[in-house]
């Protein structure tokens, strides 16, 4: 999804875009990526992203980032 944003080198719009990952001895495997629109709450992502790994994988630990304090 294409969002607004602060003014920065000559746009202020961009890609928006939320990802799972799986980190495991510092390798990196992206599992879903899933557009981000102002209308999605963080809640309902997370809660898409959780119920998407837990269908494939079992998990340990999840982390976000700041966004989602």
């Amino acid at each position: 999804m294409v969002v607004g944003k602060m003014p920065e080198r000559g746009t202020d719009k961009c890609y928006k875009f939320i990802t799972l990952n799986i980190i495991e001895s510092g390798k990196r495997f992206t599992l879903l990526a899933l557009p981000v629109s102002n209308l999605n709450s963080k809640e309902e992502l997370l809660t898409k992203l959780i119920y998407y790994a837990k269908k494939r994988i079992k998990i340990n630990h999840v982390y976000v980032d700041r966004g989602f304090f």
